[in-house]
């Protein structure tokens, strides 16, 4: 059995890795909630034609029409549940390690190709969105499966027999075809191996490669109108931020799993495999090939994520991270020896360690939450009564949470499905007011305002339960009355709070001081034509506490006799020498009923890099010249 073993070595330890890639993407890849992203593609396949699947479901989309037009068929035939639609992508994550080890192995050596398989095999990059219903491990797959057939075609198709040349003509057409129409950095990944061949071309393959070239843009012609309407999207550059200056180095720290350890290690390995040989250095043609495959794709997503629209994300490099594992074993040579085996096990153990128990993956929360959210709201409906709580949810569409919804055969009525801030927050308030319930359930799927649990305690000051996912989703159930919270608060490490009997605390013009329209205390702040800028709060940050804050929360009581228009609370922050290194701002509108006292809230998370000796400001900019009262402002800080 031993000398079996050894003698398929190659085959043992790669049958071992493929069982590997196989448990890590199976296991609960059905378990757990559909991300926004998912629900969003099966939302879009929900057509009775395939001319309204173009016209509404990837037209209008920002990304290329080939996964749609895979899922409206797929769910067609076998149904929507996680663990059917999901199951492509699984298969595709599994092959794609297999392909890897194939293109490695054959650009280095099988050494090289089992080094690179084991890291594909336990990374959370590729692990992750091949548990997604989404074009990233398809992308993956179709890219690597392009490279196979690219390499076949440019050294190996002189060699190749009539039938096997026609199959890697074919292969390498549509694999590009299929990168094309998955998604657009797959389509610029294709773009890239494609430019590189020309460097490669000789008599034996010279018009083959170009044919091959050819036919795969011709099979994208029918998507070129599609493409153009896209590239006049916005695209995600309204919630996505700029990359800064270290992205790179963050996102290979990422892709190792964000550990240390695993990364040094391979580090360690890169180093010895390139120092122990006896031999001048020097790199062959698919190393700079995997560099520049690696490097490329970053760099285009970097300029124009800052030049024209923000689109760099961890995700959208996928199709080219492989090379970078290329590279950094590509230095490995054969026999693989006992040493190179001792190595192999260790890297299994570390990268293991760091997803399963460093990195904890499967019990991390990695999306929003829409499956649990469900679940709780038909919990809490039938342990106090559905029509004891008032519900409303931020949700981009309602069938994202319908759609567990159902599952739990729960017929639930949200007063409110979206709300984006602005005037949302005073649509909410309005059903705050009007709740006659006992209970309010406010849910969020997607970043929302953080105020807006403020607003609601206005009426509903107890929490009586309350799940966060991570930070990433939260489900809350407030009350009129306190049957025992049970959801700790975070306490402020510092409060300013104060009326206008001490204006001088707000630096206050006292001949403003109203003392007949008042909230609480003797007086209150009247702003007319004459006031721009109202009673400000002023102070260095090394003056507000020795402890350092990220969190200011500002409330006030303002009146109005009439309408309100875009007039800010502002928090500034200027260095010693008066220039403003942040600003921002909510308008009072966004809270305000004519002839009541409203309350007006504001958040702001400050920026982590902040000079002590740096001034805070919080004041009230009239910049409508409007009347109305304030009182009752209240300043909390927060670690």
């Amino acid at each position: 059995m031993e000398s079996f073993v050894f003698k398929h070595k190659y085959s043992f330890l790669f049958g071992l890795v493929i069982i590997l890639a196989g448990v890590l993407r199976f296991w609960d890849y059905a378990g757990f909630s559909y991300s926004n992203d998912e629900l969003s593609a099966l939302l879009r396949v929900r057509f009775n034609s395939f001319s309204d699947l173009v016209n509404k479901g990837f037209y209008v989309d920002g990304h290329p029409g080939g996964m749609q037009v895979f899922l409206y068929y797929w769910t067609r035939l076998f149904g929507n549940s996680e663990a059917v639609v999901r199951l492509p992508f699984v298969f595709a994550g599994i092959l794609t390690v297999w392909v890897a080890y194939i293109v490695s192995s054959r650009w280095f050596n099988k050494v090289t190709g089992l080094f690179v398989a084991l890291t594909i095999a336990f990374l959370e990059l590729p692990i992750l969105y091949s548990q997604i219903a989404r074009p990233y491990a398809s992308g993956l797959f179709f890219s690597m499966l392009m490279v196979f057939f690219w390499t076949r075609i440019l050294f190996d198709l002189k060699n190749a027999k009539k039938p096997r040349k026609i199959i890697l003509l074919l292969g390498y057409t549509l694999s590009t075809a299929a990168c094309m129409y998955n998604h657009y950095f797959s389509f610029l990944f294709a773009g890239l191996v494609g430019a590189t061949g020309l460097f490669f071309l000789n008599k034996a393959n010279v018009k083959h490669y170009l044919l091959c070239g050819l036919a795969s843009i011709v099979l994208f012609i029918p998507h070129v109108s599609i493409t153009i309407n896209h590239l006049q999207i916005g695209g995600v550059g309204e919630w996505l931020g700029k990359p800064g200056l270290y992205w790179l180095t963050e996102h290979i720290f990422y892709i190792f799993n964000e550990s240390y350890l695993l990364l040094l290690f391979v580090l360690a390995i890169f180093v010895f495999s390139i120092i122990l040989p006896v031999r001048k250095f020097r790199l062959n043609r698919f190393q700079i090939i995997s560099i520049i495959w690696f490097l490329f794709p970053f760099l285009v997503g970097y300029f124009y994520s800052k030049e024209v629209n923000p689109v760099l994300q961890h995700s959208v490099l996928i199709f080219s991270f492989p090379f970078l594992i290329f590279f950094l074993f590509s230095f490995m040579k054969e026999p693989f020896d006992k040493n190179k085996l001792i190595a192999f096990i260790m890297l299994a153990m570390i990268g293991l360690y760091s997803f399963l128990l460093d990195d904890n993956y499967y019990r991390k929360q990695h999306f929003g939450e829409f499956k649990d959210i469900a679940f709780q709201i038909s919990a809490w409906d039938e342990a106090y009564g559905s029509e004891n709580i008032t519900k409303a949810i931020n949700v981009n569409h309602p069938w994202y949470i319908q759609y567990y919804l159902n599952r739990n055969s729960a017929a639930v009525q949200f007063e409110q499905y979206e709300n984006k801030g602005g005037m949302d927050l005073l649509d909410l308030k309005h059903i705050v007011e009007a709740a006659s319930t006992d209970y309010f359930l406010y849910a969020w799927t997607k970043p929302s305002p953080p105020v807006i649990g403020d607003l609601i305690r206005v009426n509903f000051p107890f929490i009586a339960k309350k799940i966060d996912y991570d930070g990433l989703s939260a489900v809350t159930l407030y009350s009129k009355n306190d049957y025992g919270a049970i959801y700790p608060e975070q306490q402020p490490i510092r409060v300013e709070a104060n009326g206008f009997e001490n204006p001088g605390l707000w630096n206050a013009d006292e001949s403003h001081l109203d003392n007949e329209v008042v909230f609480n205390g003797q007086f209150s702040y009247r702003f007319d034509s004459t006031v721009l800028y109202g009673p400000a709060y002023s102070s260095r940050i090394l003056d507000i506490s020795d402890k350092p804050f990220r969190l200011i929360k500002v409330s006030l009581m303002a009146y109005t006799p009439g309408a309100m228009f875009k007039t800010p609370l502002v928090i500034s922050i200027d260095t010693p020498d008066g220039e403003n290194c942040c600003w921002a701002g909510t308008n009072l509108d966004y809270y305000m009923d004519p002839g009541v006292w409203n309350h007006v809230f504001f958040q702001y998370e400050v920026p982590e890099v902040q000079s002590t000796s740096n001034m805070l400001k919080i004041y009230v900019w009239n910049n409508q010249l409007l009347d109305f009262y304030i009182d009752d402002i209240k300043i909390a800080f927060y670690e």
